[in-house]
């Protein structure tokens, strides 16, 4: 991979030299310069448009070359000379800013952005070589600039309620507790961060039931995965699927020794990314409702805030 190193290409600047073919006895001189296009395409399909130049930590751009032309001029006997195209050579790649190519040869290269503690950019450039078989021309010089994007937020999406299999619905309505699913998507969503390193770091937290026991949410650190997914009929990047809930518990919880009242659990959920080391990048929040009609309701607060339906009482 190759980085911010200057390639001994000379861009621009020697001497043009004409060619003898040994096997036709044919001499060449070069003509106008040559030129050529480097084109980009994300790897990943969303979101469009994939030839953007905004990308996210870890995004993975193919790079390519083409178009190339290059007009040489066969020297004829008489006198004169006649236009002959000829072929590209060697491309060499490097980048400078905050990514990687490889490979750092050939006529096709992936750009992968890092990590970055902040937006910043990246640079990557192509050294085309002429293939010398007719006029040798000076090599051509042709870049690309991304801006690499650091995650900021989350935004929520509704999946489905989804109550355990095996719980039943009363009367006699004794039991709490409520499931709901959620899509969480890394922001920005104008680019991927499919390929980035993401954690959930949740400290121990603890909130009272009203019959004065506690609950616990321990402390866990879980590495996730981002994908693509189809939500709401539309396929998005950096979405997350997350179960949230709490129970089966007794309506006894809710009873303080003289009536029954309602109860929230608020739990926080820390979402990291690793570039150097692991970096913070947004808190979202669980929220678990029971009711005193001893119904219970999941929901998360994040960039927007959403809810499931509320659920039981159970059996």
């Amino acid at each position: 991979m190759s980085r911010g190193t200057l390639i001994t290409a000379v861009v621009g600047v020697g001497v043009v030299l004409g060619c003898l073919s040994v096997a036709t006895g044919t001499t060449y001189m070069p003509g106008p310069a040559p030129s050529c296009v480097l084109y980009h395409e994300t790897v990943e399909d969303v979101p469009e448009p994939r030839d953007r130049s905004e990308i996210g930590c870890g995004e993975e751009v193919t790079c390519w070359i083409d178009d190339w032309q290059d007009t040489d001029w066969e020297m004829l006997p008489e006198g004169g000379h006649t236009e002959v195209q000829d072929t590209m050579g060697d491309v060499q790649w490097c980048t400078y800013g905050a990514g990687t190519v490889d490979p750092e040869w050939g006529t096709t290269t992936t750009l992968s952005a890092d990590s970055v503690d902040n937006d910043t950019s990246v640079y990557v450039y192509a050294y085309v070589h002429d293939s010398g078989d007719k006029g040798l021309d000076n090599s051509v010089m042709v870049s690309a600039g991304f801006a690499v994007r650091k995650p900021t937020n989350i935004r929520v999406y509704f999946w489905e309620d989804a109550p355990a299999g095996d719980w039943t619905k009363g009367p006699p309505d004794n039991n709490m507790g409520a499931i709901s699913k959620f899509y969480y998507q890394v922001l920005p969503a104008t680019v991927n961060f499919n390929k980035m390193q993401v954690r959930e770091n949740i400290l121990e937290q603890s909130s009272l039931w009203p019959c004065g026991f506690y609950y616990t949410k321990y402390a866990e650190v879980k590495t996730v995965t981002l994908t693509s997914a189809v939500v709401g009929g539309v396929k998005r990047p950096n979405m997350l699927a997350d179960s949230v809930g709490l129970g089966l518990y007794d309506k006894g919880f809710l009873w303080d020794g003289s009536a029954y009242l309602e109860c929230w659990h608020i739990i926080d959920i820390p979402f990291e990314y690793k570039t150097t080391q692991w970096r913070p990048f947004k808190t979202i929040t669980h929220v678990k409702r029971f009711a005193t009609t001893f119904k219970a309701q999941m929901a998360v607060s994040a960039y927007n805030f959403l809810y499931g339906a509320e659920q039981g009482p159970w059996q």
